[in-house]
């Protein structure tokens, strides 16, 4: 009886070491979606609303999956009651939550069967299509109804994560392991306008950066963007170095930019109510840059005084992959 317990005790030590060796390390996680393709057609119906169709194309070039697209519609001005399609009793339709939480532009949220589950409108003013799209995958047919004419809105898309049992994860949490912030996609694209507030779609839109669910609005456009319009993108192979058309708000304290890493500020001359195209190198496969500024108003308060002053800074993170190389 002793050896039979003793033989059961040294095959279950040898069965968890083989599944701890099995387990994979979570800070080499790398589920990029960075590639991925965002388009919008809009277009007037018969019945005098307007109608946009927005698809996602995850190419092969992706490693993660996508897991959810949202569009920011927030908006404050009042609209004329009217009557919309609204996709009650449709499956997976959530409805339009937002009307407890913070304004925004009325619309009637959609999607093509089997393009998207779940779907509806957030309690922050956003539409939103819950995704599981593996690379190589297209979504189509996710449409927002409405009265609105166009506007350029910020949008992201969120990877799908888990912390299965594959995956090696500690009891407490490490801040050096990635999660989902550090693989979405934030950008601008045409969508139902706040009119009076957002701009119109044209070459001269300007992209907020990172950031624009958790600064506030007059923050987060301290430092703006014509070139690029998101904040993780891909490049063709062989490509050497991407273009920063960027916009200096009025309001920026010039003394405060930084940039990550340090080697990439002296390409930057910051200075208040101005812009300026920089030209910055690309010298790995995988190029991270952090930008950020505070702005010169504390409403009344030093930033020392204020335990919230952080929200008075913007910060951007650009990352951008060269097709076709190496890590």
């Amino acid at each position: 009886m002793k050896i039979i317990i003793l033989i059961i005790s040294v095959f279950m030590v040898f069965k968890l070491e083989v599944s701890i060796a099995e387990q994979k390390d979570p800070k080499l996680r790398d589920e990029n979606i960075s590639a991925t393709k965002v388009s919008v057609k809009y277009f007037m119906r018969q019945d005098g609303l307007m109608e946009y169709v927005y698809t996602i194309n995850s190419p092969l070039e992706n490693k993660g999956i996508l897991g959810m697209f949202l569009i920011d519609l927030m908006c404050s001005n009042q609209f004329e009651a009217v009557s919309l399609p609204y996709a009650d009793g449709k499956e997976g339709y959530l409805g339009e939550s937002g009307i407890k939480g913070s304004p925004y532009t009325p619309v009637a949220i959609h999607a093509d069967y089997g393009s998207a589950s779940p779907y509806g409108i957030t309690t922050f003013g956003s539409a939103m299509w819950g995704l599981y799209h593996i690379p190589g995958s297209k979504s189509a047919g996710l449409r927002l109804i409405t009265t609105a004419k166009p506007g350029m809105r910020a949008y992201s898309i969120e990877p799908y994560m888990d912390n299965d049992a594959s995956w090696a994860y500690p009891k407490e949490p490490d801040p050096a392991i990635p999660w989902i912030p550090d693989f979405t996609i934030t950008g601008m694209i045409a969508g139902p306008g706040c009119p009076g507030v957002t701009e119109p779609p044209g070459e001269t839109n300007l992209f907020a950066g990172t950031g624009f669910r958790v600064e506030p609005e007059n923050i987060n456009k301290l430092l703006q963007y014509r070139t690029p319009q998101k904040d993780r993108f891909h490049v063709d192979a062989g490509t050497k170095e991407t273009i920063l058309h960027i916009f200096y708000s009025d309001d920026i304290d010039e003394k405060t930019f930084k940039v990550q890493p340090a080697y990439l500020k002296h390409y930057f001359n910051p200075v208040a109510g101005s812009d300026e195209k920089v030209t910055l190198p690309l010298k790995k496969a995988r190029n991270k840059m952090k930008l950020s500024v505070h702005t010169t108003k504390s409403l009344g308060t030093t930033r020392k005084e204020n335990e919230s002053h952080h929200s008075y800074k913007d910060t951007d993170v650009f990352e951008i992959r060269v097709n076709g190389s190496k890590k």
